[in-house]
């Protein structure tokens, strides 16, 4: 895992985007409504930075037309590889063969990076929460936790915690928000790495999935703004989002440890700006 997700956010996502080896409006199979418009999809995560881009974009060149769906790096990428969309973003990346199997070829850059949160309901919860490694990989693992587990407790002395269980809110779509998350797992607890992480792991592409069947009575939402308005509705109820879909709505962050289990860094700590 990277640098930054041991500092405690939980992970770092960088975004890719995948596009083809052609001008846009100049010949090739790709479907397009006009010799101006150009089509993508993918990254909910990205969609915000994309839709501003595009918008500035089109400002400054009003004959061009980019539209950009926010459906997830898997769909995103899925449509890419079969040609409805001239270009896709990801969380993930595509491998080697994916972007070899591109008709014409394809070119895969990086375009921004962003951070993922352990995101909660704040009603009855301190504002502040730190949260032990191995608690929240208990909870995703879908094994019994509740808030009171006296790991949370010795984390975070003098503070309320209350008996109640913790609710895990997962993402039902293919998504590199998912890989990125499950790629952490893996990499701080061997047990989720065994159970659930990628046999063939390689350099690349590490040892995340973009979906998964989660264990336990996980509850599932399409997108990180879907993820962040379940946590919102559900009380006692945490998930893995993008800061500004956790921030949007008001949830709370969890501080997590760092890789030496020493300190409680937090994603709004002061001097610290979103992307």
């Amino acid at each position: 895992m990277n640098d930054l997700g041991k500092l405690g956010y939980c992970t770092a996502s960088a975004v890719w985007c995948v596009m083809a080896l052609m001008t846009i409006g100049c010949g090739g199979s790709r479907p397009k409504t006009s010799d101006a418009a150009v089509t993508g999809g993918g990254s909910t995560f990205a969609a915000p930075i994309i839709e501003t881009w595009a918008e500035q974009y089109h400002k400054r060149h009003a004959d061009v037309d980019i539209k950009y769906e926010s459906i997830g790096s898997g769909e995103g990428e899925k449509r890419f590889i079969e040609g409805s969309i001239d270009f896709g973003g990801t969380d993930a990346g595509l491998s080697e063969a994916a972007l070899g199997s591109v008709e014409g070829g394809a070119i895969q850059i990086p375009i921004t990076a962003g951070i993922i949160v352990l995101a909660f309901n704040p009603e009855g919860l301190p504002a502040k929460l730190n949260l032990p490694r191995d608690v929240y990989v208990d909870a995703f693992l879908g094994k019994e936790t509740r808030w009171n587990d006296p790991r949370i407790q010795k984390a975070n002395p003098g503070k309320e915690l209350p008996d109640q269980p913790i609710h895990v809110v997962v993402r039902q779509d293919s998504s590199g928000t998912t890989f990125a998350f499950t790629n952490h797992l893996s990499a701080i607890n061997d047990e989720w790495a065994d159970r659930f992480g990628r046999s063939s792991a390689d350099a690349s592409m590490g040892r995340g999935v973009k979906v998964l069947d989660w264990p336990g009575a996980a509850m599932n939402a399409s997108g990180n703004s879907g993820v962040a308005g379940r946590i919102k509705q559900t009380t006692y109820s945490i998930g893995y989002v993008q800061y500004g879909a956790a921030r949007e709505v008001g949830l709370g962050m969890a501080a997590l440890e760092n890789k030496l289990e020493t300190t409680w860094p937090h994603p709004e700590r002061r001097g610290w700006k979103p992307c």
